[in-house]
């Protein structure tokens, strides 16, 4: 996977989408990641960049799915693994977030920091 940067992943979500407009992608020390509609602008935690690439992918997707459906239901999931497909990543859920995260057929460590 060619790693592009946190404001390329999500400006490719926002081609997928067709939303219109590129979210700002704003990085910082919070402790969870918040999608703003007002402002067209998704936070996203520092602590996400020590994950290993596909998480970081996963996570600015799922900020970006947000401008599409709000709530965590079954469209939202429907629409993120529809986004992380063509990243080559596969979503298993507890409730609304990863239990597992698969790339390529490698397990992704969600437990541990890379």
């Amino acid at each position: 996977m060619a790693k592009l940067t946190p404001q390329e992943i999500a400006d490719r979500a926002s081609d997928f989408f067709k939303l219109g407009f590129y979210p700002l992608v704003d990085i910082k020390p919070v402790k969870r990641g918040k999608c703003r509609k007002k402002t067209k602008c998704v936070s996203i935690p520092e602590w996400v960049f020590k994950y290993e690439y596909p998480f970081i992918v996963y996570y600015i997707s799922h900020e970006v799915v947000h401008f599409v459906v709000w709530k965590h239901d079954a469209k939202f999931k429907e629409h993120e693994r529809s986004i992380l497909k063509t990243w080559g990543i596969e979503i298993e859920y507890k409730r609304a977030y990863p239990k597992t995260l698969r790339y390529k057929g490698k397990t992704i460590n969600l437990d541990q920091k890379a």
